[in-house]
């Protein structure tokens, strides 16, 4: 599945069973454990693909009602709850939009291309939509839960949690509220009716014993106003009236030592603004060409998605590392667009930017030695074939990233490695990683395996591509 960073190869037994009812290990032990009031034997049958034998195969048919109960059980949703009869996320239109139909295609590649291919899996394309809505429904707390894990965590390779504007459009089109898609809750067992009712009932009670409290302490504070004014009005100074002073008082030279704290801030970054302008500059890669800003304060290195600790500025939050395993296709998205939506591992909104801008000057050194070795290696290739400059990222379409990834490998085929897309022993290269591409671009590797165009394309030898020596030590 390539959203998740995965292959799925479907066994050819599957076919025609690649349905919601096809995975049933475990399935029928969660239906009827934890409650007594559960699905009927013939329910867990028909989701299991069991057969009760002709007649009750006949007569039962296939005890539709309590097919749905097993689903929201197997779904994870606690039969006792009042919430049980909660509707999916589901979207409340279909592929004909052309924003599913493009998140689909670039989160579930691999298994779409084969529902197209192969009309024996026509019935997965429903369930991708159901998968990919909640996806969407559920962004948040996924990616919540991959900044507390890490950089590497599987989920940051799933498209979608990177391209903060086309999750934002979905999300509107994504509800759990009753649509012309689902109109009411199914499989929904008659205690939880009535468990919602009690529920609706305790609420009353305690909002009107807390209305209760509530007006048994304005009673008393009213009482204690009113002896209180009429002690000020009669010139005695109480203990609440002499209280009331003070923190009048004190709330006037808080308001003072505010105004001088702003003052004093405004000075100081004054001083950083033009400390920093004199010694050190924002350094901006943009298709191999070096601009210096030598004018920027703080609030420009955030909103340039610089990140500030261990006393210097970085391109990239600290103990963030470089996706694992990341294939070429999704690393180009990384390369344009960056990580917009990544959260550091307090949750805090942490976005980096393009990986095309990063300067290894602003790296930790373990990640601009992998920077340069193998993700500049591969993607400076690829910027050399497109024929129009890469803009803004935020003004980066999906289609543009597509139409700019064919062209750059159309580039890659044609005039640097060749040999890549030709040999028969290198024919898996849309399962390498970055680091084996990079690998394989190395110039002796082209030497050495290239063909006449490639080698003839390469550079001229100087002291930046020329193979080092090992020297030999002297006995």
């Amino acid at each position: 599945m390539s959203g998740f960073g995965l292959i799925i190869q479907v066994p050819s037994q599957l076919k025609g069973h690649i349905k919601d009812h096809g995975f049933r290990k475990g399935a029928a032990t969660e239906c009827t454990a934890g409650t007594t009031c559960a699905p009927s034997p013939s329910s867990v049958a028909q989701r299991g693909e069991w057969s009760l034998g002709k007649v009750f195969d006949v007569y039962w048919l296939f005890a539709e009602a309590g097919d749905q109960y097993c689903g929201r059980i197997l779904a994870g949703l606690d039969s006792l709850d009042t919430h049980f009869d909660v509707l999916p996320p589901h979207f409340i239109c279909g592929v004909e939009n052309p924003l599913i139909l493009n998140a689909l295609k670039r989160n579930f590649h691999y298994i779409y291309k084969l529902s197209d291919e192969n009309d024996e899996f026509a019935n997965v394309k429903n369930l991708l939509l159901r998968c990919l809505a909640s996806l969407v429904h559920h962004s948040d707390q996924l990616i919540d839960l991959a900044s507390k894990q890490g950089a590497n965590h599987p989920f940051w390779k799933i498209p979608l949690f990177s391209e903060t504007h086309s999750l934002i459009s979905l999300k509107q089109m994504v509800t759990t509220n009753p649509s012309h898609i689902i109109d009411a809750p199914t499989g929904i067992p008659p205690h939880v009716k009535q468990n919602k009712q009690l529920a609706e009932l305790l609420v009353l009670m305690k909002q009107e014993r807390d209305a209760r409290n509530e007006q048994e302490k304005k009673i008393e504070e009213w009482v204690n106003n009113a002896v209180e004014k009429n002690a000020l009005n009669n010139g005695t100074l109480t203990f609440s009236n002499f209280s009331n002073m003070l923190k009048e008082q004190r709330e006037l030279i808080n308001a003072e030592l505010l105004n001088q704290k702003e003052d004093i801030d405004k000075k100081l970054d004054s001083l950083l603004s033009s400390l920093t302008g004199r010694h050190s500059g924002f350094i901006e890669i943009e298709n191999n060409n070096t601009q210096a800003n030598t004018a920027f304060n703080t609030e420009d290195m955030i909103r340039r998605n610089f990140h500030f600790w261990n006393g210097k500025y970085w391109h990239v939050p600290q103990d963030w590392e470089f996706p694992e395993k990341c294939l070429r296709k999704r690393g180009w998205e990384l390369w344009l667009r960056g990580i917009p939506s990544f959260r550091d591992n307090r949750g805090i909104s942490a976005p980096i930017m393009p990986f095309r801008r990063f300067d290894p000057k602003f790296l930790p050194k373990k990640l601009a030695v992998k920077f340069k070795t193998e993700w500049k290696v591969l993607y400076s290739k690829m910027m050399e074939g497109l024929s129009n400059n890469i803009g803004n990222a935020n003004s980066i379409s999906d289609s543009d990233i597509d139409a700019s990834f064919d062209e750059a490998t159309l580039y890659l085929k044609n005039e640097i490695c060749s040999f890549i897309f030709t040999k028969e022993k290198y024919k898996n290269h849309g399962n390498w990683t970055i680091g084996t591409w990079s690998k394989r671009l190395r110039r002796e590797m082209i030497l050495k395996e290239g063909t006449t165009r490639d080698v003839n394309n390469l550079p001229q030898e100087n002291h930046n591509n020329r193979k080092r020596k090992r020297s030999t030590a002297q006995s």
